[in-house]
């Protein structure tokens, strides 16, 4: 039997900072592939709205998924919404196509019932889609049962067999791929998927659960080799929520690399704790160039706030064992969390000044998510009503302290400084960025602004 015709669709649209390679399709298409199955690749960002009725059409799915990856930009002091766009997609796909919808990705996942009511899906997936996904296209090429109409399945769950969700190659489509490397200088993959960690505004344990869920690093060195040796890509951004949990594991992803000699440049997120030299050498060696710390604060007091795992020496060591092995390295900052006030903002920018060779990206005002720490704290500060569904961004600013002066603060210590990004100042990089691009400059860029 003919395995069932399905639509993916990546509705994002957001571009800043840069572009993100639609890595949740790609995977989507591989296990749908590997079931039996036939997809069909569509972005929304890379093709356009007006492009999606002639496609969907002609591909004539037999059903259609639609990844809803972000639900805002996460801004305080410009926020923006992108339901209406992801409205206007499903109105388009139900004006051609007569297949059922089903709705997943990381938005999804946080808000399922609402986008559900909103948008009217057939079905939803909260987490990993894979299986989920894969069953429903069983269901409907078989003719077995289907899960009823406006019912959320949990992605996290076991399949018919027994299997948990994994990660496994992903089937790329050589236009996004060209397409993302070309404007965002990276392809984004993911090493392993869950997060252990208990961050207080954080949403990862709710998308991807706090199980870790690892894609074996030989296979995931043959998937960068392929890209490399298929399309050219030799750039990667590993998009795990925290790369450096198990350096074991990393390693050997690291050994894969420098024994395959691939001769790539990569970057991802870590933590500051538990940062080696003898770590950090093997991943420089295999290619690793730019370090992100999510470290939100160079405060003690705010980094207990969060509910972070380490302190403010572990967050400087790190830095410093990151420069000195030849990487470059970037924290974010997050003002304004419970606890916040002039004290502890200077603590921060006054830490940040002993790291001359780092680049950051603060932010003032906190998103608040439904499950999280900072939603119950919020509740009990009066911030949100106990109801409140943080559907509309809600922002949390500690009563200690106002946005405003916070960035006065920042200003002052920061100077103008080009390696301090603030929020207002991607639009100004933009053409710049765009020029590098096209000469060829590959990877994040953000070391240029130190020089």
């Amino acid at each position: 039997m003919a395995g069932a015709r399905v639509f993916l669709i990546s509705a994002n649209v957001e571009t800043v900072p840069v572009p993100a390679y639609p890595v949740a399709i790609a995977r989507l298409a591989g296990a749908l592939e590997r079931a039996g199955h036939h997809a069909e690749q569509f972005d929304v960002l890379v093709h356009g709205i007006p492009a999606l009725a002639g496609r969907v059409s002609d591909y004539n799915p037999d059903l259609v998924a639609v990844s809803l990856r972000v639900i805002d930009n996460v801004t305080c002091d410009d926020s923006k919404s992108y339901v209406s766009v992801y409205a206007n997609i499903l109105d388009a796909v139900r004006k051609n196509s007569g297949a059922p919808v089903v709705l997943g990705g990381s938005a999804f996942s946080l808000f399922p019932e609402i986008l559900m009511e909103r948008l009217g899906a057939d079905y939803g997936v909260t987490g990993p889609g894979e299986i989920a996904l894969c069953s429903i296209a069983d269901s409907i090429n078989r003719s077995g049962k289907k899960p009823d109409r406006g019912e959320i399945i949990n992605g996290h769950g076991e399949s018919a067999t027994g299997g948990k969700p994994e990660i496994s190659k992903s089937e790329h489509d050589a236009g996004l791929v060209k397409f993302y490397f070309e404007k965002a200088g990276m392809i984004g993959l993911q090493a392993k998927r869950g997060c252990i960690f208990h961050c207080s505004y954080c949403t990862y344990p709710l998308i991807d659960g706090s199980d870790l869920t690892w894609y074996d690093p030989s296979e995931m060195a043959g998937e960068l080799e392929f890209l490399k040796k298929e399309h050219g890509v030799d750039y990667f951004f590993i998009v795990d929520s925290v790369f450096n949990l198990d350096a074991e594991k990393e390693a050997a992803f690291a050994e894969e690399i420098i024994a395959r000699n691939l001769d790539i440049s990569w970057g991802a997120f870590f933590t500051p704790a538990g940062i080696s030299a003898e770590y950090l050498g093997l991943l420089v060696k295999s290619g690793l160039k730019h370090v992100e710390f999510g470290t939100e604060a160079f405060s003690d007091t705010m980094l207990e706030s969060y509910c972070k795992s380490f302190s403010v020496a572990d967050a400087l060591n790190a830095t410093a064992a990151c420069i000195d092995a030849g990487a470059n390295a970037a924290h974010y900052l997050l003002f304004g969390g419970p606890g916040e006030d002039e004290r502890t903002v200077r603590e921060t920018m006054e830490n940040a000044r002993h790291l001359d060779r780092c680049v950051f990206f603060p932010f003032a005002g906190v998103r608040i998510y439904p499950g999280t720490g900072l939603h119950r704290r919020a509740v009990a500060d009066g911030v949100v009503a106990p109801g409140c569904d943080c559907f509309d961004p809600v922002f949390y600013i500690s009563p200690k302290i106002t946005t405003g002066r916070i960035w006065e603060i920042a200003d002052l210590y920061a100077g103008g400084a080009r390696r301090w990004v603030t929020p207002d100042s991607y639009a100004k990089m933009e053409p710049v960025m765009s020029r590098m691009r096209a000469r060829g400059k590959k990877g994040p860029l953000w070391e240029y602004l130190l020089y």
